[in-house]
């Protein structure tokens, strides 16, 4: 076993244990932990000259995981703004509420904050929290899948 992997295999468990009291979710306590661990393997030759190696992919853990719910708040305000539109269901076509449901999270949020809901690009940025050219460009792409999953519905009515 060389060195990376003996203090992985030594110290896991015990970080582990450690991010779940702060994450208080096992799947994002992997996910942190896991980035950690790569952050610190790709690092490995300065990391392991610490003082405590462990401290530090407990520190990046840690900072990954304010990241992470810094993220989950972001969608979850989003989500809540998107409460009125899923009252509104009866105003919009079951076909569109079906391609709506196959975008990618991502792009339907984008796509309802812009167009069911009204939201500027600049705002949906603010919202989401991307940068506003991400924003464009997953309205652009949104709007291309639901004009490809809509298409046939229109030609059926032609």
């Amino acid at each position: 076993m060389d060195d990376f992997e003996s203090f992985y295999v030594g110290s896991y468990r015990r970080l582990f244990h450690d991010l779940l009291l702060v994450t208080a979710d096992q799947a994002d306590t992997e996910d942190v932990l896991q980035d950690a661990y790569t952050r610190a393997a790709v690092r490995w030759r300065r990391v392991r000259s610490l003082d405590n190696p462990e401290a530090w992919v407990r520190r990046v853990a840690i900072n990954r995981s304010l990241d992470l719910h810094r993220r989950h708040s972001r969608q979850r305000r989003a989500y809540a703004r998107l409460a009125p539109a899923v009252e509104h269901q009866d105003d919009l076509s079951l076909e569109v509420l079906d391609a709506l449901r196959q975008l990618l999270p991502e792009l339907r949020q984008v796509v309802v904050l812009h167009h069911l809901l009204g939201e500027t690009v600049e705002s949906i940025a603010a919202i989401v929290g991307r940068p506003t050219g991400t924003v464009k460009g997953q309205l652009v792409r949104g709007r291309a899948a639901l004009h490809a999953a809509l298409s046939p519905a229109a030609e059926e009515l032609s």
